[in-house]
């Protein structure tokens, strides 16, 4: 099946900063669980780790949506229909 091209409403810088946004937010997300010390409250450490997992969901949605045209619409709903068991 072809992939036709994909027009996107944003203009190339528009689109180059929401993906530098992006960027930083996964960088960000990364570090979180390491923040919270299982020694000091192993639920916070947790919570903290599930919330940066459901954030890296997020962000990949984002710059695959932002950034792959090969990443069709239905593979993107994925990561947010909470009816789909992959649901992060």
């Amino acid at each position: 099946m072809a992939t036709e091209a994909v027009k996107h409403p944003w203009s190339d810088e528009r689109a180059n900063i929401c993906l530098s946004g992006v960027y930083e937010m996964d960088k960000i997300v990364r570090m979180l669980p390491a923040l919270v010390s299982t020694d000091a409250d192993e639920q916070a450490h947790y919570a903290v780790r599930a919330i940066a997992g459901r954030l890296l969901r997020i962000s990949s949605l984002l710059l695959s949506g932002l950034g792959d045209d090969a990443v069709s619409s239905e593979e993107l709903k994925k990561y947010v229909d909470f009816n789909n068991d992959g649901q992060g």
